[in-house]
């Protein structure tokens, strides 16, 4: 186990003197539970990923050449994005503040591209409707009032009443 500062408790009773108990060496060295339990859980999370990304990892450049081009982006953004993930855990671990870390403009540029890959995914699909240009330039064009158009329409409307008195 590697050696961590001694706890509050152990550094106290270091203190009191001769008369309270002394701390012993095998106590310097101890990690306290809370910690040696969360370094456990941290390490079966890790082996469990590591397990997961075996696989991938291992098969990663013949795999690539059976995937179509969005797919191999698909698939390289999403390793890219964990890979920086992990790393963002990493600085936390350290004590390192990941938000003012370069990590973080990282992290935002692939996810910029995540979310085009994702916008060109859904036109393939026919997800996203597409926009008849002409018919939505007429539409406006229709609905817009014009001052020329709407006096040349009431000067034939007034013809075609004086016509028909």
């Amino acid at each position: 186990m590697a050696s961590c500062p001694p706890t509050k408790k152990a550094r106290k009773a270091g203190k009191e003197g001769e008369e309270g108990p002394k701390v012993e060496e095998e106590d310097e060295d101890e990690v306290p539970e809370e910690i040696e339990d969360q370094c456990s859980d941290c390490h079966q999370s890790l082996a469990k990923l590591e397990k997961l990304l075996k696989p991938v990892l291992a098969e990663a450049r013949p795999s690539h050449d059976k995937l179509s081009h969005l797919e191999n982006a698909s698939l390289t953004l999403t390793l890219c994005y964990t890979i920086n993930s992990l790393f963002w855990v990493y600085l936390t671990t350290q004590g390192i503040n990941p938000k003012t870390h370069g990590i973080k403009h990282e992290l935002e540029r692939v996810q910029k591209y995540m979310n085009q890959a994702n916008i060109i995914n859904e036109r393939l699909k026919g997800e996203v409707p597409r926009v008849d240009k002409g018919a939505a330039k007429r539409f406006v064009k229709n609905a817009l009032w014009d001052e020329e158009s709407s006096s040349s329409k009431s000067r034939k409307r007034k013809q075609t009443e004086d016509k028909n008195q």
